[in-house]
């Protein structure tokens, strides 16, 4: 089916008419102190780190205490066609996943902060309200991305010696991705307020350090090219190998089928086969199918990949454990007795867990994974 987005010349109309060049605070977003973003030194586990690696750590800890939800401007995507509908955080936490009136099986939008983005190979670009959006670099016709600077550079106590965070809009869909994913990310540069808005104060999960509940145990340095805002990439020194923890929400159904323990007060699944999430979540849901006209080909979007879906060595031993967390605030607060029903229920189907794996065994991923659990007090 084609479809055609009329959110866009609508956005692109209202910037001409020019503004407060911070952008207007819609009635979905409340502003907050700029300085709460950067609070806080650099984490223990990092002092002997250089700065610039002490800087992408203060970034990732700015990233995860925005809330990407409220990034979205409700009232104005409410009213397009076709409407947003919902504005959840994803299971991978740092993005929230908008739904959409007309979304199909497998369909998706997210909206997040990265640390970086990459540019589309021809560097496509428009500018809009004093930001420059750029299209992301892609290898999939169902899925585009667009993305411009946060801001986040700018605020009291940030760094200045690496890049701004960016805010990107990724879409997969079976037609025209890149339509809505311009879209939604024009609505937001147009509206995206003086402030960034922050999560709630309750989500203890959400503002936790992945690096830092094993990292402070561990002799071990940071692998950038294998950390993000809710996982952490870690290599040990002296033996050099690689451990990774991440916060993911994951379908219970899932997890309780590996062999659990107890480690401390903490309950303990493992996986001595070491799945990547990736796989895990795919086996764990049926294959979304869409209609489609006789002889046509498919274009069903992948399912979206954490950096634990990569490729891993065969040398060592691997496991991987799960602890669960508590969902410490991981939804936005419910918009009506249905809705607080429905979060209800996704949030028993599909809990957030620590995840810890790399090149170790089960019983030395599940000491970690209960370590984890204990130094969060979330146990």
């Amino acid at each position: 089916m084609n479809k055609s987005w009329r959110i866009l010349p609508v956005v692109i109309l209202l910037a001409a008419c020019g503004s407060d060049p911070a952008g207007p605070t819609t009635s979905s977003r409340t502003r907050t102190d700029p300085s709460a973003l950067f609070a806080g030194g650099v984490p223990a586990y990092a002092k002997d780190l250089d700065g610039i690696a002490q800087s992408r750590l203060l970034m990732l800890r700015a990233i995860r205490r925005v809330d990407p939800c409220a990034l979205a401007p409700k009232d104005e995507l409410g009213a397009a066609q076709p409407p947003l509908v919902g504005a959840e955080p994803s299971d991978a936490l740092a993005s929230c996943a908008l739904s959409f009136a007309d979304d199909g099986p497998g369909e998706r939008v997210t909206v997040s902060l990265v640390p970086d983005a990459d540019r589309s190979a021809g560097e496509e670009y428009f500018q809009i309200h004093g930001l420059t959006v750029y299209q992301g670099r892609s290898g999939d016709s169902a899925t585009c991305s667009f993305f411009f600077d946060s801001g986040l550079a700018k605020y009291p106590g940030a760094p200045r010696d690496i890049p701004d965070a960016k805010i990107q809009v990724r879409a997969e869909r079976h037609d025209h991705p890149c339509g809505l994913a311009n879209s939604v990310a024009t609505a937001i540069a147009q509206t995206k307020p003086a402030s960034l808005p922050v999560r709630a104060a309750s989500a203890k999960i959400l503002d936790a350090d992945p690096c830092a509940v094993v990292a402070d145990a561990h002799k071990a340095v940071v692998d950038f090219a294998d950390t993000e805002a809710y996982r952490c990439g870690l290599v040990t020194l002296p033996e050099e190998r690689s451990l990774w923890v991440e916060f993911h929400r994951l379908p219970e159904n899932a997890v309780s089928k590996f062999p659990a323990s107890t480690q401390g007060d903490a309950q303990v699944w493992a996986d001595p086969a070491a799945l990547p999430l990736a796989q895990l979540i795919a086996a764990s849901q049926p294959s979304p199918t869409r209609p489609k006209a006789s002889g046509a080909v498919s274009k069903r979007a992948p399912a979206p990949t954490s950096s634990s879906a990569k490729a891993k060595s065969s040398s060592g031993p691997r496991c991987t454990a799960y602890v669960k967390a508590p969902d410490a605030g991981a939804s936005p607060a419910p918009s009506s007795p249905a809705a607080s029903a429905a979060a209800t229920a996704r949030n028993a189907e599909q809990p957030v867990y620590i995840v810890v794996g790399g090149q170790i065994d089960c019983p030395e991923a599940k000491r970690l994974a209960g370590d984890a659990a204990q130094r969060l007090g979330i146990s």
